[in-house]
């Protein structure tokens, strides 16, 4: 969704950082003097095959495992906030259902769980 980048640019505060993270392909406007510059913001890529996960972690370049360390250790010392991202549920038997409407562009698929038990 490039369009996303625009609108986070925009929404962010004066000296504020925006993370890009994955894969946010295709053109996307975006007014570097007025959302960018002029606001002083930090931006962030990150893509997942920046971490290679044979090398070593230094500072500032971690390895994948690394990543999911970190991750679950602050999930579990509860620094993120996972459920206002879970827009839908579904049961492991409609599935095959739920991916049908991910491969349509469904928009209102924010985040998906798929529940095994």
């Amino acid at each position: 969704m490039p369009d996303a980048v625009a609108l986070a640019f925009q929404a962010a505060a004066p000296f504020g950082r925006v993370s890009l993270l994955a894969s946010t392909r295709g053109d996307s406007t975006v007014n570097f003097y007025r959302d960018v510059h002029r606001k002083g913001l930090t931006i962030i890529g990150a893509h997942a095959s920046l971490t290679v996960a044979s090398s070593e972690s230094r500072p500032g370049f971690w390895t994948w495992r690394d990543d999911a360390e970190c991750f679950m250790r602050l999930l579990a010392a509860g620094r993120f906030q996972l459920d206002p991202l879970i827009s839908t549920v579904v049961d492991w038997r409609t599935a095959e259902a739920l991916y049908s409407r991910i491969l349509s562009g469904d928009r209102d698929l924010i985040g998906t769980l798929i529940r095994w038990v």
